[in-house]
């Protein structure tokens, strides 16, 4: 009887995983991990190879890199917290909070006491996650570009889902033109290969919900038009975005939006169109920019604050 019980502890054993197993491929985990990131020998810092990564992608780096430089004796600890995190990637708390607690709810790492460490028997699919990452960009960008020319093709209008091309160059003069550098913006928008998304958080002012929506639409059109060479977008789109920004009244959008007529423009579709479109004029532009420009100095003096 007891010889059974031992052969099944041995085949069930296969669903047990420690660090042992980590370590048990190091070689190959170190092999992977060099395409991502590398290690300061003076300071124990963790690098990324690549800039301009997501914000997500960053924070996991930052925690496998810290896992190998504790393991090498390079950092006194395996871990990061929200200080560490805050100081490696000059980001404020809030937006590193969010993606730390979804890593914590998925048992990707764990939490003792506000220290974030990586699962070590997770590190590989991590690691192997982080590398693809943008390949899966340029799978995503590849098979809207088709289904774009397939819907083309066959007559259908694309109402839902417009594809863009990012210009580099856009970011840049957005930042010349409000003193801001890419990492100030990418706390206000997140650049993506084909949309843009307004992060801030709009939606927790102080103002009005009028106040939000112009806010809101402002930062977006402004954005779009420099990062992606639009600045006129449907109504249907607008509203999407601004729901995504946690505004909860955008029924009055219109009204607001005629409001304020000489920063945005609203256009009428053909006839039997319901869904209009809004276009950023020059003051609206100006308007845009003095806004980012606002906000991120307010951030930043959170960031000196803290």
């Amino acid at each position: 009887m007891e010889n059974k019980d031992e052969e099944k502890m041995n085949i069930m054993k296969g669903l047990v995983k420690s660090e042992k197993d980590t370590l048990a491929k190091l070689a190959e985990l170190v092999g992977k991990a060099q395409k991502i990131l590398f290690i300061e020998q003076e300071t124990g810092k963790t690098i990324p190879v690549k800039t301009n990564i997501p914000l997500s992608d960053a924070v996991r780096i930052q925690l496998v890199g810290s896992y190998f430089a504790g393991e090498m004796g390079l950092r006194s600890k395996k871990s990061c917290n929200l200080d560490d995190l805050k100081s490696a990637l000059s980001v404020e708390g809030r937006a590193l909070s969010r993606l730390l607690g979804d890593l914590v709810k998925n048992n990707s790492i764990s939490d003792e006491n506000g220290e974030y460490t990586i699962k070590p028997y997770i590190i590989d699919t991590m690691i192997d996650e982080l590398v693809e990452s943008g390949n899966t960009n340029k799978i995503i960008a590849k098979k809207q570009i088709l289904k774009r020319k397939k819907q083309i093709a066959s007559g259908e209008e694309q109402k839902n889902e417009v594809i863009r091309t990012l210009d580099e160059n856009g970011i840049a003069k957005l930042g010349e033109a409000t003193g801001l550098d890419r990492l100030g913006l990418s706390h206000i928008f997140d650049f993506d290969t084909n949309t843009l998304k307004v992060i801030f958080p709009v939606a927790n002012e102080n103002e009005a919900e009028s106040v939000k929506q112009i806010h809101g639409a402002l930062l977006y059109l402004t954005g779009l038009k420099f990062c992606y060479g639009t600045q006129e977008i449907s109504s249907s789109e607008l509203r999407a975005v601004l729901t995504d920004l946690g505004i909860k009244s955008i029924d009055n959008l219109s009204t607001s939006l005629k409001a304020n007529s000489t920063s945005i423009i609203h256009k009428k579709g053909l006839r039997g169109c319901n869904d209009t479109s809004y276009r950023l004029t020059v003051p609206g532009e100006l308007e845009g920019l003095k806004l980012i420009k606002k906000i991120g100095g307010e951030l930043n003096g959170q960031e000196t604050n803290n």
